[in-house]
């Protein structure tokens, strides 16, 4: 396994100093903090891989620290593996349910620590290369809907005199819900603007149906700028 980042939280330092060298003989770095506050800002700035944390430090405890990181999004996917030195398994289970991901009871035996944190940061690689497969399969779909939406907006411009026509179509995420289109017709020639609101695929769903419509509304000669829009007005 790569050499991870790894965050011990705990007011002893001869426990910091045990866990530090246990875990960097097998190549990871081993950051420390010395109570739940410090531990919380180490956290949000080095966003390590795992976390151990102590649950009895003075100010602020291991399950109010736990329930801080799992209520930031910036530290709540971090795997928490919390040590308690108390027989009271209730300590423990207050932990797991302010958010932490598992537990090891102190004194914890050096190898026990590297075999629980080996697996835990087996666990971490592969929820992150899921993440990471996820986004890409997703990004993949916006931009094949991205190449429809943009085919469906017209290549040229019709010329009018007396006037210079150009546009540039730059949604602010992969898909939105502006749109142009221009016509002929027997009132002469139409340009159209639209903005659904918001951005995203429900954006860009709505600018697709109103251009579809205004394209078939176009069909009957009699049609209007201000009949299409009032029919199109009344369709949404």
């Amino acid at each position: 396994m790569n050499p991870r980042t790894i965050l011990a939280v705990d007011d002893d330092p001869a426990i910091r100093g045990l866990i530090r060298s246990a875990l960097s003989a097998d190549g990871h770095r081993v950051e420390e903090a010395p109570d739940g506050r410090r531990g919380i800002e180490a956290a949000v700035r080095l966003l390590p891989d795992l976390i151990l944390l102590d649950v009895e430090m003075p100010e602020m405890d291991g399950r109010e620290t736990v329930a801080w990181l799992k209520a930031d999004p910036r530290t709540r996917d971090i795997p928490v593996v919390m040590l308690t030195g108390l027989s009271d398994s209730s300590d423990a289970v207050a932990g797991l349910v302010a958010g932490a991901d598992e537990y090891l009871a102190k004194p914890v035996p050096m190898r026990e620590l590297r075999a629980r944190v080996h697996a835990m940061l087996r666990l971490r690689a592969l929820q992150q290369e899921l993440v990471r497969l996820e986004r890409e399969r997703h990004e993949s779909r916006l931009a094949l809907a991205r190449e429809v939406q943009q085919s469906l907006l017209p290549a040229t411009l019709p010329r009018l005199p007396g006037l210079d026509l150009a546009v540039r179509w730059l949604p602010c995420e992969a898909l939105g819900g502006d749109f142009y289109d221009a016509f002929d017709t027997p009132h002469g020639p139409l340009l159209v603007l639209g903005d659904a609101e918001g951005h995203g695929p429900a954006a860009a769903l709505w600018m697709a149906t109103a251009r579809a419509y205004l394209r078939a509304g176009l069909a009957d000669p009699a049609a209007s700028p201000a009949r299409l829009l009032g029919s199109l007005n009344r369709l949404i």
